[in-house]
């Protein structure tokens, strides 16, 4: 055992080690070592990561009175990192139109010139290895005079 050593961790006769508790913390490179004869016989390592589950994220719009042909951003805020996002739209993974934009990292969906077509429920989810949460649902619609 190692410097970072504390009593979560137990080292079989197998080689095989057992942590216990898992933390942020533990995340790094772990390496062995095989002795044989006094003589280091084998080298290895693995990079360990370890992943919270996700939180629930909220839908942020910058226009909720919206007329035909208005430009409509929404934004995926999570208190998460690591994450991938996707974007939902009634229930279903969005097909983006060539009058949609998503940002480079998916935070941001923009709608260039709202349409009837454009109306409906949207919902982002974020996700990371071992975990995914979406957003309560929101409901854009025209606003007719």
């Amino acid at each position: 055992m190692g410097p970072a050593h504390s009593d979560r961790e137990t080292l079989y006769s197998n080689g095989s080690l057992l942590i216990q508790n898992v933390t942020r913390n533990d995340t790094g490179t772990y390496a062995v070592r095989i002795l044989w004869e006094g003589y280091v016989t084998y080298i290895a390592s693995t990079e360990f990561h370890v992943h919270q589950p996700v939180t629930p994220p909220f839908i942020q719009v910058t226009n909720t009175t919206i007329k035909e042909k208005d430009p409509v951003s929404l934004t995926c805020i999570s208190k998460d990192t690591g994450i991938s996002i996707r974007w939902l739209f009634n229930g279903k993974r969005l097909e983006l139109t060539d009058r949609m934009k998503l940002s480079q990292d998916n935070i941001t969906l923009r709608i260039e010139s709202f349409r009837k077509e454009d109306s409906g429920v949207y919902e982002c989810e974020v996700s990371n290895p071992v975990s995914s949460k979406k957003s309560d649902s929101i409901q854009l619609d025209i606003m007719h005079a």
